[in-house]
């Protein structure tokens, strides 16, 4: 093997487990957040559960109740699908929209920078992914041939 074959053998390598960390690093994040609006109770038993979240969202910030379930689950099937690299670029346009839209909301409502940037971030990661894909450490890879910038290996 030459030195440009393995440099690139090396490249692809560090790419992969790069995309891996920041699908783990979003999914994880978006479930830690989509797991008290799917699951009432919880742990610290203040999870509002699906039906209660769609309330609030209807009556905090008149959502309807289809675009409320579709952020729900964006959040905790979005932040599944990207930790295991599994339809990751849908999973990443739910979660985009989910926290385009919640940054909209924090914007409208003139909230403290501190509070924008947080949903801001992760909308933008979540558009990276989507560009992206899940590179080759993932379901989509395994079951579909799909890697980074969707080529066949």
């Amino acid at each position: 093997m030459t030195g440009l074959q393995w440099d690139t053998v090396k490249l692809d390598s560090l790419n992969n487990l790069g995309l891996l960390l920041v699908r783990i690093a979003l999914g994880g994040i978006m479930l830690i957040y989509g797991a008290p609006m799917m699951i009432p109770g919880g742990p610290p038993g203040d999870w509002l559960g699906f039906s209660r979240q769609l309330e609030h969202f209807e009556k905090t910030w008149a959502i309807p109740p289809l675009f409320g379930v579709l952020a729900i689950f964006a959040h905790f099937l979005g932040g599944l699908g990207l930790i295991v690299g599994l339809l990751t670029r849908l999973a990443a346009l739910g979660i985009a929209c989910a926290m385009g839209t919640a940054t909209y909301f924090h914007i409208r409502d003139h909230a403290p920078l501190h509070t924008i940037e947080y949903p801001a971030m992760l909308c933008l990661v979540a558009l990276g992914l989507m560009m992206l894909g899940a590179g080759g450490l993932s379901l989509d890879q395994a079951w579909f041939g799909k890697r980074s910038g969707g080529k066949k290996k």
